[in-house]
């Protein structure tokens, strides 16, 4: 496989496909995780900050955010767990990829 000199493979162990036009913004998605009493909205809100993350979209961090409002009720859904945990693995690669 022959790739231009601009192009970098990188790993990825997660690769979903985004669909922009219904993508929440940053803004959304942390006023989502903030004042949602639902794990559900909660579960879909961590799923398309992983999906933008992934993407590279350029996103004010989030930890923050997390460790208050999502931490908490991780108890409550073992779904809620596993988002989180690819979260926190997509959080991982992007803080290594920037050192």
């Amino acid at each position: 496989m022959s790739h231009s000199a601009n192009q970098k493979e990188r790993p990825c162990t997660i690769y979903v496909q985004q669909d922009d036009q219904n993508m929440p913004t940053a803004q959304e998605i942390q006023k989502t995780l903030e004042t949602s009493k639902s794990v559900e909205d909660k579960i879909s809100a961590i799923k398309n900050l992983i999906i933008s993350l992934i993407h590279d979209e350029s996103f004010p961090p989030m930890m923050l955010t997390i460790i208050n409002y999502v931490l908490p009720v991780q108890n409550e859904s073992h779904n809620l767990k596993k988002v989180l945990l690819y979260y926190w693995e997509v959080i991982s690669y992007q803080t290594s990829k920037s050192s």
